[in-house]
């Protein structure tokens, strides 16, 4: 498969690709939203370990939500 340019993908596409368990798909989504999490987080909690815990909790529930998506509904 040709290499996909996905910093090229909306966001709807991306989320496509992620309930296919496209991992690039999700790397892409936190490179574009990671920082906004983190500082959403900092500000909220105060602690940077603390907001980079909630940050990657969010970024994984992402893909857990959406690999459960695929299995409930069969997307392939």
């Amino acid at each position: 498969m040709p290499h996909m340019d996905y910093s090229a993908l909306d966001d709807q596409t991306l989320m496509q690709l992620i309930v296919q368990a496209r991992a690039e798909a999700l790397s892409e989504l936190y490179d574009r939203y990671g920082r906004l999490v983190f500082s959403l987080a900092r500000n909220a909690v105060g602690d940077p370990s603390a907001a980079e815990e909630i940050t990657q909790d969010v970024f994984l529930r992402v893909w857990q939500r959406a690999l459960r998506l695929r299995d409930l509904f069969g997307v392939a």
